[in-house]
C-alpha cells in the first residue's frame, strides 16, 4: 500500500495534473467558464482579470512545456498499464479483497483523466476539451484501470 501511495498520490497525480493543465490552460474562455460556474459576479470578474496570472503561475510551478506533458503522458500510460495488469486476474480491489487507500489513491489521481461524474463538473465538458486531452480521456475510460477508477468513484465516492 505504501508503494501504491507513492506511485498514485505522487507520480500519477502530478502527471495527470501536468498533462491536463498543459492542454487546458491555453483555452482561456473554457477555463474561465469552468472556474467561475455558479460563482457571484465579482468572483467571475476577478477570475477573468487574473486568469493570465493564474495560468502563468501554474505553468511556472508545474514547469509546463510540451516535453513535460509528453513525459507526464508516459507516466500516466505506465500507471494505467500497471493497474490493468493487476486487475487482469479478476480482483475487485488493488490490495486484498476490500476497498483500501490504494484504490482511493488511484481513483483520485486518475480522476481528471477518467472523468467520473462527480469530478467532471469541476472540469470543462468533454466536448469542449482540446483533442489531445479528449483522446487520452477516451482511451483511459476504455481501459480496465479507467473502468476501475470510475467504479471506485461510483461505489465509494457517491457517483460515477
Amino acid at each position: 500500500m505504501e508503494a501504491d501511495w507513492k506511485a498514485f498520490n505522487g507520480t500519477l497525480s502530478g502527471a495527470a495534473a501536468a498533462f491536463a493543465y498543459f492542454h487546458l490552460l491555453p483555452h482561456r474562455q473554457i477555463m474561465i467558464r469552468t472556474l467561475t460556474e455558479g460563482t457571484p459576479g465579482f468572483e467571475m470578474l476577478a477570475v477573468r482579470l487574473a486568469y493570465p496570472l493564474f495560468a502563468w503561475f501554474l505553468r511556472k510551478v508545474l514547469g509546463l512545456a510540451a516535453s513535460v506533458a509528453e513525459e507526464a503522458h508516459g507516466q500516466i500510460r505506465t500507471a494505467v498499464q500497471n493497474v490493468d495488469a493487476r486487475l487482469a486476474d479478476g480482483r475487485q480491489y488493488l490490495v486484498g479483497d476490500r476497498f483500501s487507500l490504494s484504490d482511493m489513491a488511484f481513483a483520485n489521481a486518475l480522476a481528471p483523466l477518467a472523468l467520473p461524474d462527480v469530478y467532471a463538473r469541476l472540469l470543462p465538458p468533454f466536448a469542449e476539451m482540446p483533442p489531445a486531452l479528449r483522446s487520452v480521456i477516451a482511451e483511459i475510460q476504455s481501459r480496465p484501470a479507467g473502468q476501475f477508477a470510475l467504479r471506485i468513484y461510483r461505489d465509494h465516492r457517491g457517483g460515477a
